[in-house]
Parts: C-alpha cells; structure tokens; sequence
C-alpha cells in the first residue's frame, strides 16, 4: 500500500517527540530527531519518507516547543532542572532538526540506492554464465522453484516443461580445435 511507511514513520517520531519532551530540552531535540530521522526513515526500493519525515518532525518538535513554551505542557525535564525555551531557540531547533534530517536522508537514500543497485547486477552475475551469456544451474534451479510453487497454487491444470541442449563430444572439439574456438562456438 502506497501509505504504508507513513504509518510508522508518523509513530516513530511522535515517540521521539515525546521521548524528548521528558528527558531533554526542548531546544535539544534536533539531536534525538536527527538519530531517530536516520534510523527511522522507512526507505524501500520503491518509496522513500525522507521529506515526510523532515516535515512531521518539524510540525512535531516546534509545536512541543511552543506548548512549553506558552505553558499549556508543563516544564518536565527527568535528566536534570528544565529549562524554558526561547521562541527563537524553538524555531531554530525545528528548522535544523528538519533540514539535517532530510540532508542526512538524502545521502542515506543515495547510497541505498546504489547498494540495490550493485545487489542487482551481482544477482544478475551469479545466475549468469559468464561465456555464453546464458542462464546458469543457479537461475535454472531458482525458477524450477518457482514454477513448482506457481504449479501447486494452480487449481486447474498447469503444465510445465523443460528443454535440455547438450552437445555430445564437445571435448573431442575442444581438443581438435582448441578452447578459444570451443569458446567462439558455444
């Protein structure tokens, strides 16, 4: 579901909010924030929630700021004696929360990216023969897996079939003519 990662990113950082509310000052939370940002930035292959992160963040840590701060939430601090925002100091907080939240999103995405990027083409290289360009034993095996299991799910019939091409001799071949013409061949 395209929604899916917003749900627990949207969690995420309001447990971060609230965490930081009790323990820290309200001027410190970009540091729980932008740890919790990385952490939890729920990337996939398909989405990335960088910017919905940056911006929930943002709304969540400034608006705690500014409920301390106009005294609708009490002054709580459990590490040490709290301390009372300024509104300059809240406004900084959640704009750098926000913006190093999505910079550090960003390079994490980038570099995401290119690991799937690199897994996909090793993929591609393990499930390839290297000469012939072909599939390989390993690709063979992983798609007989899948076409049994897609056979068993099936209600009605499902027929499958295999074609085998072997070449008798090849090694006389070889032989006769060399491995680089055996190679040219195949």
């Amino acid at each position: 579901l395209w929604w899916s990662g917003y749900i627990p990113a949207s969690f995420d950082l309001v447990w971060l909010t609230v965490l930081a509310y009790g323990t820290g000052h309200i001027t410190s939370f970009f540091i729980l924030g932008y740890l919790g940002s990385i952490a939890l930035s729920s990337m996939s292959k398909d989405r990335n929630y960088g910017a919905f992160n940056a911006v929930l963040a943002t709304i969540l840590f400034s608006t705690m700021g500014f409920l301390v701060y106009y005294e609708v939430l009490p002054l709580i601090n459990i590490m040490m004696p709290p301390v009372k925002p300024t509104l300059l100091s809240i406004i900084i907080s959640s704009l750098l929360l926000g913006g190093s939240a999505f910079i550090v999103n960003q390079i994490v995405s980038k570099l995401f990216y290119s690991l799937t990027d690199v897994n996909e083409k090793l993929l591609a290289i393990a499930m390839t023969d290297p000469l012939t360009g072909l599939p390989n034993r390993r690709a063979f095996m992983t798609n007989l897996e899948t076409e049994l299991a897609r056979k068993n799910r099936s209600a009605g019939e499902y027929p499958i079939s295999f074609i085998l091409f072997d070449l008798d001799h090849f090694k006389n071949f070889n032989d006769k003519y060399g491995h680089d013409f055996g190679d040219l061949v195949l």
